[in-house]
């Protein structure tokens, strides 16, 4: 008999969780290896007799204790009638949230206002019935055609930025936060917020995606061979270019730049977020100029996001917010690859009334736009973690 275990070796509380090597269950106990609630046994690792916290898990012997141990203090001549706030303001409920359901939350809250409208062409993101983003699909295999080589050329990077490549599939956070030194511990409200802003805006280029309908490079040219396995859905615009660009967007501002620095070359996160972006042309799964409109795209939201955080009425220290067309023309996209200077150099050039063929834009400084109360408090928050 082991000297932890109830009943023998394998027994409750002993190595391993109810069952024991070999117990009820197979190897590792009831519910599989480890034991009943996961690896080390009922309660967590080191099974039954791990002391629990209020709010964590439960198993059915914590349950089963907690209903004794009632029975014994409970007098049913001495109940206590409490009367709680019946009517708690949006900052208290946010506060005393599951962080599962807060994000959600700050996720609907977001993207309020963003709809989604296709025409027979083009695909137009509203935001409060203004347009923001309008983009053309490809009417012509020549313009794929034309970007096969942008593809094939990247392809010599692929052998030194494959364990960035590879792990960017899932987490771009960690590549995004390395220049600020983001944790949980000291910058929780900063990671929620960017994971809000990631999530809504794939919720954003998720619907632009469906109702495109574009191909993937080695649908187009099989010699492109991706080094990663294809996406299923529609490759225009590139999620992964739009989810970094909104997310550099809000980091750089938290962390306290303007507008124009936000969206500087100088910017190193900003930079960061572009290689991520470049890097799935490197992997063989996405045209440059998917990565361009999703830059563009990813911007802009990023921006009316940061209002929305913020309760800004304009973007401050910059050029404000611009509506983008991004129009797909077989004569122009031979000549379209995407870098962040080459986005700086069109973006720049629609605020000064230059911009290249297949780009226009239109200033939206005016944009209308209300902050709710919750997300000025997740942004209130954040913004102590930097100070």
């Amino acid at each position: 008999m082991s000297i932890s275990g109830v009943g023998g070796v394998g027994g409750v509380g002993g190595v391993g969780g109810v069952g024991g090597v070999g117990g009820v269950g197979g190897v590792g106990g009831v519910g599989g290896v480890g034991g009943v609630g996961g690896v080390g046994g009922v309660g967590g690792v080191g099974g039954v007799g791990t002391l629990a916290t209020p709010g964590n898990p439960s198993s059915p012997v914590l349950s089963t204790a907690l209903t004794v141990a009632n029975e014994g203090v409970i007098d049913p001549a001495r109940v206590t009638l409490l009367s709680p706030d019946l009517g708690p303001g949006p900052v208290k409920r946010i506060d005393n949230t599951n962080p599962r359901y807060t994000r959600i939350l700050l996720i609907e809250k977001l993207r309020a206002g963003l709809a989604i409208r296709k025409t027979s062409e083009e695909v137009e993101v509203k935001f409060n019935s203004t347009p923001i983003f309008t983009l053309k699909r490809p009417t012509s295999h020549q313009i794929l055609h034309d970007q096969v080589p942008f593809v094939l050329a990247a392809a010599d990077l692929r052998a030194e930025r494959m364990p960035e490549i590879v792990l960017q599939q899932t987490d771009v956070l960690s590549f995004l936060g390395a220049s600020v030194r983001l944790h949980d511990v000291s910058h929780g409200w900063t990671l929620e917020c960017l994971r809000s802003v990631q999530n809504a805006s794939t919720v954003v280029h998720s619907q632009v995606k469906h109702e495109i309908t574009s191909p993937r490079p080695v649908q187009v040219c099989p010699e492109t061979a991706p080094m990663i396995q294809t996406p299923q859905h529609s490759s225009l615009p590139s999620g992964h270019a739009v989810e970094v660009s909104s997310m550099a967007y809000t980091l750089s501002r938290l962390s306290g730049m303007t507008d124009d620095e936000a969206l500087s070359l100088d910017n190193y996160i900003l930079r960061t977020a572009a290689r991520i972006a470049l890097n799935r042309h490197v992997a063989g799964v996405h045209f440059p100029f998917e990565s361009m409109a999703g830059f563009l795209l990813g911007i802009t939201i990023g921006q009316i996001f940061w209002r929305r955080l913020s309760g800004e009425s304009t973007v401050t220290g910059g050029g404000g917010i611009t509506a983008h067309h991004f129009t797909v023309t077989p004569d122009e996209m031979n000549h379209v690859d995407f870098t962040l200077k080459s986005f700086t150099e069109a973006r720049a050039g629609v605020i000064a009334n230059t911009p290249p063929a297949w780009l226009a834009g239109t200033s939206l400084d005016a944009l209308p736009g209300t902050s709710p109360a919750e997300l000025k408090y997740a942004h209130k928050k954040a913004l102590e973690e930097w100070t």
